[in-house]
């Protein structure tokens, strides 16, 4: 479950990656290439490009399981959050999914 953030924008996003760091989060997709926040400072994009930046909420295995339904639930709930309405879905690294 991921929040999209960026669509198809230019800028470095610097600030926006930096913040996310701070609020604990651990990865991100830009241009469908996986990033850890934990490495922020060696993320550097050129701001004359467009980037697509997801938040990756939570990665789950779908199950009939009340916590996983709990766990989901909460999930979507961050993700609308951070993205202002919009939640993107990534099943079995297939192609992604968004939903408003």
């Amino acid at each position: 479950i991921l929040a999209p953030l960026v669509n198809n924008q230019k800028g470095s996003h610097q600030v926006l990656l930096n913040k996310l760091k701070r609020d604990g989060f651990i990865k991100v997709l830009i241009n469908d290439e996986i990033y850890f926040l934990e490495n922020v400072d060696s993320i550097n994009l050129d701001k004359n490009k467009r980037w697509n930046i997801d938040l990756f909420i939570d990665r789950v295995k779908l199950s009939n399981d009340d916590d996983i339904k709990s766990r989901i639930s909460s999930a979507i709930e961050v993700a609308l959050e951070q993205s202002n309405g919009l939640i993107s879905t990534i099943v079995n690294e297939s192609k992604k999914n968004t939903y408003s």
